[in-house]
């Protein structure tokens, strides 16, 4: 009876275990198809596995040693599921420290209760602990950890994959040193592994931090105007893409500055770019909180106006007036275009403002020549 009982205690962990990579990975095959692989694989592993440890004095003490054949698993589930080996052995790995810990609570709990017989408190304790929690561990393995091994940087897999390997090696670890109370080598060798595994979490969490200060460095290497600071042509796009999904109405309007060929023909490229700088500025302070400003080519923005009426934006922005270093404003062109109104597509609402913007310049050259 007590074989019987061990053997649950096993086949419960397991049914835990295969169950939260078939809910957290996504499968190649029908569910009685995994099933019946599952299934008989279990009984050649469990099986062959039992015939080995039933012989010795410790089985079904508690020590957990039988875990181990747990990994033995990826083998099958690797052709199973569609997923990458460290992806599975990441999920593998968190679902066998919790089981572990569900076991080992349940052995202490059980050599506490002396009174009651001990396979079977051990059973009992580790089948209400899985009543109670499993849902909640799994949906926390499904929208956490599925979701850090989707984006975590590659580089840091492989730390993932030991930081994992090394936390369940310490439970098991503790959970021995529970049983075998008088070998102390055992609670010492605990205590080292708490340390290491302390000192290892830290050291992955300060790479995954680099990793995604890298990753955002990089963004503003590719999003962001190196001169002015304001975004840019891919970021006015992707913005674009997002009022759009939101469905939230905002004008866009294309400017281009005037004469600036002659700033740099008079002053010079140095002071050409302070006096696009000084641009940005001034048409942020217009702008405030009702938008963003992007600068997308030389002497061409954009802003996404999405407070009230653009136009007040659009009339301050031309007849703004400011020096820097001698060089006074030369005013600006500007062209308007307005969403849903004008359109729903990023590139023509873009190509309208602008075609609107060259008839300004048009008209004002035109004016010049009169």
């Amino acid at each position: 009876m007590a074989t019987i009982l061990n053997l649950c205690v096993v086949f419960e962990m397991l049914l835990v275990n295969l169950s939260t990579v078939h809910y957290c990975a996504k499968s190649k095959y029908s569910l009685p198809k995994i099933l019946g692989v599952l299934l008989a694989y279990t009984l050649v592993v469990v099986g062959g596995t039992y015939a080995l440890i039933s012989r010795s004095s410790s089985f079904g003490n508690g020590n957990g040693l039988f875990t181990i054949i747990g990994f033995l698993y990826l083998i099958p589930l690797y052709f199973l599921y569609d997923e990458k080996m460290h992806q599975l052995l990441s999920i593998i790995c968190s679902s066998w420290i919790y089981t572990m810990f569900a076991f080992s609570f349940s052995v202490q709990l059980a050599y506490a209760l002396k009174q009651f017989p001990f396979v079977q408190t051990v059973l009992c304790m580790q089948t209400l602990l899985y009543i109670f929690s499993l849902k909640v561990f799994r949906d926390f393995v499904k929208s956490k950890l599925v979701f850090v091994l989707k984006y975590i940087p590659e580089r840091a897999n492989k730390y993932l994959q030991l930081v994992s390997l090394a936390w369940f090696g310490t439970f098991l670890l503790i959970n021995i040193s529970y049983i075998y109370r008088e070998r102390h080598i055992l609670a010492v060798l605990s205590l080292v592994a708490l340390v290491f595994d302390a000192v290892l979490s830290y050291w992955f969490l300060s790479m995954v931090v680099q990793s995604f200060d890298d990753i955002e460095k990089l963004e503003r290497i590719v999003y962001v105007d190196g001169l002015t600071g304001l975004k840019n042509r891919e970021s006015l796009l992707t913005d674009i893409e997002k009022l759009m999904e939101l469905n939230c109405p905002f004008s866009l309007v294309f400017m281009d500055l005037d004469d600036f060929k002659g700033i740099n023909d008079q002053f010079g490229h140095l002071k050409g770019d302070e006096y696009l700088i000084e641009f940005s500025k001034a048409a942020k302070d217009i702008l405030n909180c009702n938008g963003t400003l992007y600068r997308i080519s030389g002497d061409e923005f954009v802003c996404l106006y999405t407070g009230g009426s653009v136009a007040g934006f659009v009339r301050q922005v031309r007849v703004q007036k400011w020096d820097h270093n001698s060089m006074a404003f030369r005013g600006v062109s500007a062209g308007c275009s307005a969403f849903p109104g004008d359109g729903r597509d990023a590139e023509c609402l873009i190509a309208l403002a602008d075609q609107r913007m060259y008839e300004e310049k048009k008209r004002k050259k035109q004016s010049a020549l009169r």
